[in-house]
């Protein structure tokens, strides 16, 4: 997952090529009464908003506890690979509160993707009243730079969720914990019978399905700035200039970006939780305050298979002629790295930004990567970008990306 997914065109390659001869074999023991706690003292569930999926498309996963606990949210693929989807790398802070619905993907720097292979995926989750401690597993899941990596090596999935549950869970939290468990179904070619809960000493406790609370829709959000006129973004998406009056928003939290040639970059995250106005002032610093600095070129580039590039973009000023270069690596229609050059007539090209999916050059929205050549400086804003995960692979894709192209004269 981030998805569950290798990548759709190569996943589905695989499925054509062994389609006649593994639909048996695609089915995992169901884990469901290997990690339960029979007597919970709180109560938890966990669902997915359809049943069935086909390979490459979206999913969403919902779960609920009714005690402030911390939530584990691991995903069980038909192939028996197991990982912990959540926590992850792009959201580490699983202290839930009660009685509080969570959606997984819960920001826009991943997706949740289903990649097969076709049979029955499981995902369990696990609440406790304090953070599991430091184990391998855990580290493997936050630490390493890809999303979600494998984490049962050499041990089956319905083995690792055992030594799970008697190795870190019993030990440390005895009965003080939850479980939660569902299944859905990959690829609707593919027959897997529906798996069957073993009889249990101690009846499950029953929880309900989850009751639809109207969102609240009536939140409000005011963006002025100085100097004033620059452009708003809300959520990545551009919507206005300033001075701007957002209503009628849900609530929940809101990333606002305000840019202005010439000027750096602000980023603010609001959280909106009633009807009052929330006021963001964007105190703008210039990039440098002199006479001659001054935006000369600005434009907006999307990126995403089969719009790669190269793309280049010329300007002329005081005498002086550059072309800034933008271009993605691409593979199976996922975007590997992108790079930004800029070379003056005649001269030779200088790389000077490079965005990947994860690591230390890992593209995130509001992020911003500035060159100075004199007498110019270039700047690329990331305006909104969307990654994936291969689920055999562990490797990150970068499924589009939204950039901000800005040269200013700094003489």
């Amino acid at each position: 997952m981030k998805a569950l997914r290798l990548t759709a065109a190569l996943a589905l390659l695989l499925v054509a090529i062994f389609a006649t001869g593994i639909a048996s074999a695609n089915t995992v023991p169901s884990v469901n009464s290997i990690i339960i706690n029979p007597n919970p003292p709180f109560q938890s569930s966990i669902w997915t908003d359809k049943s069935g999926y086909s390979i490459g498309d979206r999913i969403s996963i919902g779960f609920r506890v009714n005690k402030d606990s911390y939530a584990y949210v691991f995903s069980i693929d038909a192939s028996g690979i197991v990982r912990m989807i959540f926590p992850n790398i792009y959201s580490n802070n699983n202290k839930v509160k009660a009685n509080q619905a969570y959606y997984l993907p819960d920001n826009s720097k991943y997706n949740l993707t289903v990649g097969g292979p076709a049979g029955t995926d499981q995902l369990v989750l696990i609440s406790t009243p304090s953070k599991i401690k430091d184990t391998e597993w855990l580290r493997s899941s936050l630490e390493r730079s890809s999303f979600a990596p494998q984490i049962n090596i050499n041990i089956s999935a319905d083995g690792f969720m055992a030594q799970i549950k008697s190795v870190i869970i019993t030990p440390v939290f005895k009965n003080e914990w939850s479980s939660a468990y569902t299944s859905y179904s990959v690829g609707t070619w593919v027959n897997v019978p529906a798996p069957v809960a073993p009889p249990i000493v101690t009846p499950p406790v029953v929880v309900p399905p989850p009751v639809s609370v109207p969102i609240a829709a009536n939140g409000r959000i005011n963006v002025t700035s100085n100097p004033s006129g620059a452009r708003v973004f809300l959520n990545g998406v551009e919507q206005a200039s300033t001075p701007a009056n957002f209503t009628g928003l849900e609530y929940g939290e809101y990333e606002i970006t305000v840019i202005y040639p010439g000027y750096r970059t602000f980023t603010r995250t609001v959280n909106v939780s009633g009807s009052g106005v929330q006021y963001v002032y964007a105190d703008l610093t210039a990039i440098r305050k002199s006479a001659s600095g001054n935006s000369i070129f600005a434009k907006q580039i999307d990126l995403s298979w089969p719009s790669v590039g190269p793309f280049m973009e010329s300007f002329s000023y005081a005498g002086y002629y550059w072309t800034v270069t933008l271009k993605a690596d691409s593979i199976l229609g996922m975007l590997t790295k992108v790079y930004a050059t800029a070379s003056v007539q005649g001269g030779s090209q200088v790389q000077f930004a490079e965005l990947a999916p994860s690591g230390v050059n890992a593209a995130y929205r509001s992020k911003v990567v500035e060159y100075a050549n004199r007498p110019f400086t270039f700047r690329l804003t990331v305006l909104d970008v969307k990654n994936s995960t291969g689920s055999l692979t562990g490797t990150s894709y970068i499924e589009s990306i939204r950039l901000y192209l800005e040269v200013l004269y700094i003489g």
